[in-house]
């Protein structure tokens, strides 16, 4: 699979709403074009505790995969990352909050439901977007 030559990567905050507190995970909100491989070079990368990638849902049930890295394996799953998936994917308009629909890589379906009110109550912070080209700094 040929690996895309920029990546959006994302660094958010977890459980805050102040910079530098909470839980930091890296968001890759569309890594639909993304290798295992390149995944974990990116988590690498970003060497926080999980990046979470959001792909495509294979599930007809599910709106949207989840896959989560280590910089050193994937791991089953990462909630703090998946918080930090949602309201990534959520502030650029991917899927209505109301209801959604994730379906995990290698775990269970899960089932969220967020609304503005409850986003704001539990406070995600995040920092700006880096972006990663693929020649310098995933290749």
């Amino acid at each position: 699979m040929a690996t895309p030559a920029l990546v959006e990567i994302f660094e958010y905050n977890a459980f805050t709403d102040k910079p530098f507190a909470g839980n930091p995970a890296g968001v890759v909100i569309d890594a639909a074009g993304l290798d295992t491989h390149t995944m974990q070079r990116i988590a690498s990368q970003m060497n926080l505790a999980e990046t979470a990638f959001l792909l495509p849902s294979s599930d007809p049930e599910a709106d949207v995969r989840l896959r989560w890295f280590t910089p050193a394996l994937e791991v089953d799953l990462c909630g703090h990352a998946t918080i930090a998936a949602f309201t990534a994917a959520a502030e650029r308009g991917l899927f209505p909050v109301s209801e959604v629909y994730p379906k995990a890589c290698q775990g269970p379906e899960i089932h969220q439901q967020q609304d503005e009110r409850q986003r704001n109550q539990h406070g995600f912070g995040h920092q700006p977007a880096k972006q990663a080209q693929k020649d310098r700094e995933i290749a």
